[in-house]
């Protein structure tokens, strides 16, 4: 799990900067490797999740919750994948870090 989140936290670093190092000259080319980079990351985290919640070692309630995780990954991977509208994408991302931040975040306690 440690893992997942440190993923998580450097995912968030990148999604900042990708937005804010935007070029408007190039815009059209620079939103497609900005949507790309965010697809590899998500996927990363997608996939470790999924792992999770295939693992022998983890408890079945927390099975779930990485299913539902990796669940709203995979949601969010394709509303960025079906878009262009960049406002879209960091609604998206801001949706998944409010879920992460009310379901993930609070097993550690």
């Amino acid at each position: 799990m440690e893992e997942w989140i440190a993923k998580y936290r450097q995912f968030l670093l990148d999604f900042t900067s990708l937005f804010t190092l935007r070029r408007p000259r190039s815009r059209r080319v620079e939103g497609q490797r900005i949507r790309e980079e965010l697809i590899k990351s998500l996927r990363e985290l997608y996939e470790l999740a999924s792992r999770y919640a295939k693992s022998q070692r983890v408890k079945i309630r927390e099975k779930e919750r990485w299913a539902k995780l990796s669940a709203y990954i995979a949601q969010t991977i394709n509303t960025i994948l079906k878009t262009h509208d960049e406002l879209e994408v960091e609604e998206a991302i801001e949706e998944l870090k409010n879920y992460v931040e009310s379901h993930v975040q609070t097993q550690r306690a």
